[in-house]
């Protein structure tokens, strides 16, 4: 691996050259130059006196000479050089200025052929803690490693700063694995003086531990994530094992030592396990490696929830497994204990889809609203999530913010957040948004800018919203600063990356590089940091079904666990949610809750008394043709001749009669109706002051 690739600056190369010894020459040649011309001038003698006897013997003698020193001269030369490695080894721990050869001083070669020194004196700078066992210990760890046999401290002669240590013939012989010195020569270059330890593998040469050690000096540049990255990539391209690409490198600086270990695997396939009703506020929707469960908690200071991810990477599938989870008929008893009640809806979801269908049939859920998928609706969706926010702290300053606990949960659920900025701004560009903008607001002009102005209401929820216990999910492929404000992406605790991200994407993600790469590019795998400031982890989301007939055994007892019926399930009735609204004189009275009746969404007086009455809300109304309207739009119809505030449930085409449309509708009393009406009709949409 060149030092391109590993990003390494010309001064770390420099630093780490000062820790290495110069090569260290080979004496022999020398020798037998010398040895040789010697020879040749006793020879030139010899043959002179014309004595051929004592010519042969001059060459004899020399042939003899010449070998011993080729042949012992080179043993030295390797014994030489695997002392030399060792100092450099050894450097690393006394922390010497630099490694010089009077560092160490070897005697008792045994052994084979090249051997390894029975004693070993060791000279260390005075100002180094020698009582500290961490250092006796990491010394015999490094010199053991690098000759290839067990040693032991001997003695330890302080006041002459001397340590001896000789072999242990007791201890095992280390077994030294290949790729542990090519790995060390890598890593050298990223962490100077690291030493490469305890390398393990399986029955399958797979790689399970290996242990690395710094010097101190190093630390500060361990703890840098760019540099820990890189430590790992250098890991999985230099050992040579099956699972080379799961291995991961566990940090510990206050020990100077890291710990490469495989990766926990995770499972392909996690079913969506059922309501936890014990905790109906903490929403489970995956596991980490280590089996802990990923969490987003609605009573934490920052209840919001961020995920990011490319096309097909499972937002939407991510975002059925948390909001089919939220809590639904719970209640808390007199012992502020959560008990099971039908009756109580609780959650409350406001879903936006730009996709159209993504969030298909959440009108199956309690205290779904049908999913708003056009510019009109979306626009209504947030301003009426912005009023009911606004209505609950009015209730809260009224009454005192200690009943805060007693609100239920109002979750805005954005599907592709960054289309549903695009698609609003367009509208506003084109004169369209900007029509609508008018009449909804009373305007004779609209402001003016390129952004729509709902937007700003937008981040007032994500950033007002937690006191009024009003959740925004928001889903993009990036929450790039072009639509989504640095105040505003502040806002999220739970942020999660289905799959590894480019670079840009993971720094406004989560404010590092971490999540761009050692993901493994499976359906379900996510960088998942459950809180502000905690430092992303590998996870596996929970498998949830879509909504929808005809589906499988296993998936339709997932949906059964969750409470869930489905429309093709045997006596399947359509449910109207019924929620505690507070009436005009402190009493509770039963209000059906609409996709855009005005009480859906206030504050649920759940045996809690009003201490002031509730104004009346005014509204507006204006006139729309009936092609232009939009599921969720509150509008007036006529029932019995009596004009009945009722919510669009679905527009459909006449088949009679292309001309018209058929319009289902939900009344404020909870009654269903449908009518059929021309496309070019005008009718009467409210919206709330």
């Amino acid at each position: 691996m060149s030092r391109a690739m590993l990003g390494v600056r010309p001064e770390v190369v420099e630093d780490v050259a000062v820790r290495a010894l110069p090569r260290r020459p080979l004496a022999w040649p020398m020798r037998v130059v010398v040895v040789s011309a010697i020879a040749l001038m006793a020879g030139g003698l010899a043959a002179l006196a014309d004595r051929v006897e004592l010519l042969v013997l001059v060459v004899v003698v020399a042939a003899v000479i010449i070998a011993a020193l080729v042949v012992f001269g080179h043993r030295a030369w390797q014994r030489g050089r695997s002392i030399d490695l060792m100092i450099e080894a050894v450097n690393s721990v006394v922390r010497a200025s630099a490694p010089t050869r009077d560092l160490v001083t070897v005697s008792r070669w045994r052994g084979g052929w090249i051997g390894a020194p029975q004693r070993i004196v060791i000279r260390y700078p005075g100002d180094l803690v020698d009582s500290d066992l961490k250092f006796a210990e990491t010394l015999v760890v490094q010199v053991s490693n690098r000759m290839g046999i067990a040693y032991r401290v001997k003695k330890n002669d302080a006041r002459r700063c001397l340590i001896t240590l000789t072999a242990d013939p007791a201890a095992p012989e280390p077994v030294v694995d290949p790729d542990q010195s090519r790995l060390e020569s890598v890593l050298s270059v990223i962490i100077p003086g690291v030493s490469v330890d305890e390398f393990v593998r399986d029955n399958a040469d797979n790689l399970q531990r290996t242990v690395l050690h710094w010097p101190p000096t190093s630390t500060s540049r361990v703890s840098k994530t760019i540099w820990q990255k890189q430590a790992v990539d250098a890991v999985r391209s230099s050992v040579v094992a099956p699972n080379a690409a799961q291995l991961t490198i566990d940090w510990d600086l206050t020990a100077d030592r890291g710990t490469v270990r495989p990766l926990t695997p995770l499972p392909d396939v996690l079913p969506h396990p059922p309501r936890d009703d014990d905790n109906p506020m903490k929403i489970a929707f995956g596991h980490f490696r280590d089996g802990t469960p990923c969490v987003w908690d609605l009573d934490a200071p920052l209840p919001h929830l961020l995920i990011v991810g490319g096309t097909g990477g499972g937002k939407t599938v991510l975002l059925l497994s948390i909001l089919t989870a939220l809590p639904t008929g719970m209640r808390r008893d007199a012992f502020g204990r959560w008990v099971r009640d039908p009756d109580m809806p609780m959650a409350e979801i406001w879903p936006v889809d730009p996709k159209r269908l993504g969030l298909f049939n959440l009108g199956l859920l309690h205290g779904a609203k049908p999913a708003a998928t056009r510019e009109a609706a979306i626009v209504t969706y947030i301003l009426k999530v912005k009023k009911l926010m606004d209505d609950r702290y009015e209730y809260l300053e009224r009454n005192g913010p200690h009943l805060r606990s007693t609100l239920d949960p109002l979750v805005l659920a954005v599907d592709e957040g960054e289309e549903m900025a695009d698609m609003l701004n367009e509208w506003w560009k084109s004169g369209g948004g900007k029509a609508d903008w008018c009449q909804r607001m009373g305007l004779e002009k609209a402001p003016t800018g390129s952004i729509h102005p709902v937007m700003t209401a937008f981040g007032s929820i994500l950033r007002l919203g937690r006191e009024a216990r009003v959740h925004v999910i928001l889903a993009s492929q990036q929450a790039a600063a072009s639509w989504l404000s640095t105040s505003s992406r502040s806002q999220f605790a739970v942020r999660i990356a289905l799959r590894n991200l480019e670079q840009s994407t993971s720094m406004m993600t989560f404010g590092s590089l971490v999540a761009t790469a050692g993901l493994e590019n499976k359906p379900g795998r996510a960088w998942v940091s459950p809180g502000m400031g905690v430092p992303p982890e590998h996870a596996q989301i929970f498998w949830t079904p879509k909504l929808a007939q005809g589906l499988g055994d296993e998936d339709r007892a997932i949906m059964h666990d969750l409470g869930i019926t489905l429309p093709d399930d045997p006596g399947f009735v359509p449910h109207d949610d019924v929620v505690q609204a507070p009436a005009e004189h402190g009493e509770a009275e039963d209000v059906a809750e609409t996709a855009g009746g005005e009480d859906a969404g206030r504050p649920h007086l759940y045996a809690v008394e009003d201490s002031a009455p509730i104004e009346e809300e005014t509204v507006r109304s204006f006139e729309l043709s009936v092609s232009e309207l939009e599921v969720g739009m509150d509008i007036l119809v006529d029932v019995d001749g009596e004009g009945v505030i009722a919510t669009v449930e679905s527009i459909d085409v006449d088949l009679e009669d292309q001309d018209y449309l058929i319009l289902t509708y939900l009344t404020e009393d909870g009654e269903r109706g449908e009518v059929a009406v021309p496309d070019d009709e005008q009718v009467t949409i409210l919206l709330p002051e």
